[in-house]
């Protein structure tokens, strides 16, 4: 099924997501391209006194396709038809497809989930939406693995302090750009971790335990505690027999640990000869 969805997170509020989105809609509207916009959760944005609601940001036109919820378009200025229900809850209400038939400001409030994302993808361009955007943000990164590519809005809101900001946003990036491995299989022999996260001591001495088998290769959980990276650190580069460590996504990395510290324990890494990958990303523009 043709199209394309990208991701749009900012990395604070007030730092050109909802700008960058709204330019993309106006530019690519010329186009005459089935455009559809959803979100994950919601910001929680600046509400309305009477409603409740996040305020109205994004303008949608006439033609161009939602998924959001029903009180959220009611909240809206734009005209609207109800298409179908996805039988999703959000906490602003069920999640539904509506397609715009008069110009007008939209609440966007979607999925939270990885799959469900992947669900309301699939159907958008199901009703003819060739770009579709999802409206994110840093600590909402995870479901953005569903999209095609991703786009980082960040700016003096974040941090005042340009140099801070530079340096961030260059860790950023390079942790979103981590090589994704194009064959990964477990060696035989050796069982799988069985961690589904890491986030305290015990986790660590499992992970340990695992290590002292000689593992050459390894794949760690994407949900890694900050206070835990020092000492996962310490302990890959304390057994020579690794050479490689597989993590499921960046994005699951992000969203647990400060860019620059990831950078950090990536380069002690790799100046002890290990290579770092990832199984799957989405292309950062």
């Amino acid at each position: 099924m043709p199209g394309t969805a990208l991701g749009i997170a900012g990395t604070a509020k007030n730092t050109g997501k909802t700008t960058t989105m709204t330019t993309i809609l106006q530019e690519l509207d010329r186009f005459d391209l089935g455009m559809g916009i959803t979100g994950i959760g919601y910001d929680g944005e600046e509400r309305d006194n009477v409603t409740g609601l996040p305020k109205p940001r994004i303008n949608l036109k006439p033609g161009q396709y939602i998924a959001t919820t029903r009180k959220c378009l009611q909240a809206g200025s734009a005209g609207y038809r109800i298409l179908a229900e996805t039988g999703m809850m959000t906490p602003l209400g069920h999640l539904v497809y509506a397609k715009i038939l008069k110009e007008g400001l939209v609440v966007v409030a979607g999925p939270s989930r990885t799959s469900q994302l992947k669900r309301v993808i699939k159907d958008l361009k199901g009703l003819g939406c060739s770009l579709i955007l999802v409206d994110g943000a840093l600590n909402r990164l995870t479901p953005l693995i569903a999209t095609d590519g991703l786009i980082m809005a960040t700016g003096a809101a974040r941090c005042p302090e340009l140099g801070r900001l530079v340096e961030e946003t260059a860790a950023i990036s390079s942790v979103l750009n981590l090589p994704v491995i194009d064959e990964w299989e477990e060696e035989e022999g050796f069982p799988s971790l069985p961690l589904r996260f890491i986030v305290d001591n015990k986790d660590l001495e499992i992970l340990g335990g695992f290590l002292r088998k000689g593992v050459r290769e390894i794949s760690l959980p994407g949900l890694i505690a900050k206070d835990c990276w020092g000492s996962l650190t310490d302990l890959l580069l304390a057994h020579e027999s690794v050479k490689q460590v597989v993590f499921p996504d960046p994005l699951k990395l992000l969203v647990n640990g400060e860019p620059q510290d990831l950078c950090g324990h990536f380069q002690a890494l790799k100046e002890a000869g290990l290579k770092i990958w990832v199984q799957r990303k989405p292309g950062l523009l």
